[in-house]
């Protein structure tokens, strides 16, 4: 009977079974991904999950956002189609980005973003999510709702909600820095 060395017996521990394992990539972002404005799948991913999608996948981040993206299939290949372009601009993905996706079945992936430095960005929070999602669509802000709860903002007097679209306020990158750092706000004295 052969017994299982110390390595053996680590490496049994620390690994899930084959058929358990979640399937991940990377994908180095470049500039034609940026300018042709999708991002083609691994062709050996392809090969091993293609038959899994539908016409959608979900990509999850770590701040908690979904984004639901379409996709593209043709001649074998798969790309991440409508919605990526938004998915791209929102979290401020250049070229030279690392993406590190892990498919978790049913057309959903989870994604971690890293920057030039392959270090993970900072997500953007829900409250921005909720605002900058608002702005893209054109609604007004017009209330307190659509800025979150008084938890999140502390006081009535922190920031006063105009008639006016955000993006007529301020560059989206400045007002999204203005809100998700709360030393910007302004205290009524």
């Amino acid at each position: 009977m052969s017994r299982a060395t110390s390595k053996q017996r680590g490496a049994e521990q620390f690994s899930p079974p084959v058929n358990k394992r979640k399937t991940s990539f990377f994908k180095i972002i470049h500039g034609n991904i940026i300018a042709d404005q999708q991002l083609v799948l691994p062709t050996k991913f392809v090969t091993k999950h293609g038959n899994e999608f539908s016409d959608n996948v979900t990509l999850k981040v770590p701040n908690g956002s979904v984004w639901t993206i379409k996709l593209n299939k043709d001649d074998g290949k798969i790309c991440l189609c409508a919605g990526w372009k938004d998915f791209v601009e929102y979290h401020s993905i250049h070229a030279g980005h690392v993406l590190i996706f892990r498919y978790d079945g049913k057309s959903c992936f989870y994604v971690i973003i890293c920057d030039m430095t392959t270090v993970e960005i900072n997500y953007p929070s829900e409250t921005v999510n909720k605002l900058e999602k608002a702005t893209r669509a054109g609604k007004i802000l017009t209330s307190r709702q659509n800025l979150g709860s008084k938890t999140e903002l502390e006081d009535d007097d922190d920031v006063q909600i105009l008639n006016v679209r955000a993006s007529k306020l301020l560059p989206s990158s400045l007002f999204i820095h203005i809100l998700s750092n709360p030393s910007y706000h302004c205290k009524a004295g």
